[in-house]
């Protein structure tokens, strides 16, 4: 069930946040609900949270640099309410297409990027 935040965001398409800057500035900033055209371009930041916080504000990576570390947080933390949902069932629908043209490729991508309770052959770790 979609959350009251993400049926508000995909009313207004954004939701509307005060950020500090590391110089003591304030800014008003949007916090996007991400259209599924950039969903490939969020699996490819996953891990760089810099990168992802000016992405769903439309900003560079820079100026997601120079937030304070609580602004930053409350980005991130933002913008994964409006899309974590969304974007974790279109991860999955892609998983599924994937494994369906090569099976064991799930298994193979976790072990590969590190996941935990996976070894690096891809092979279960007892538990």
């Amino acid at each position: 069930m979609e959350s009251k935040l993400a049926a508000m965001a995909t009313v207004l398409g954004a939701l509307e946040l005060e950020v500090v800057r590391l110089d003591g500035s304030t800014e008003r900033v949007s916090v996007k609900q991400m259209p599924i055209k950039d969903y490939p371009r969020i699996l490819e930041l996953v891990d760089d949270e810099l990168g992802l916080a000016a992405l769903y504000c439309g900003k560079d990576k820079a100026w997601a640099e120079g937030l304070t570390p609580a602004s930053y947080e409350a980005v991130i933390e933002n913008a994964d309410k409006l899309n974590a949902d969304f974007f974790s069932r279109w991860v999955a629908r892609r998983l599924g297409r994937m494994e369906r043209i090569k099976p064991g490729i799930t298994e193979r991508l976790m072990a590969s990027a590190g996941a935990p309770g996976r070894s690096s052959s891809g092979n279960s770790r007892p538990q």
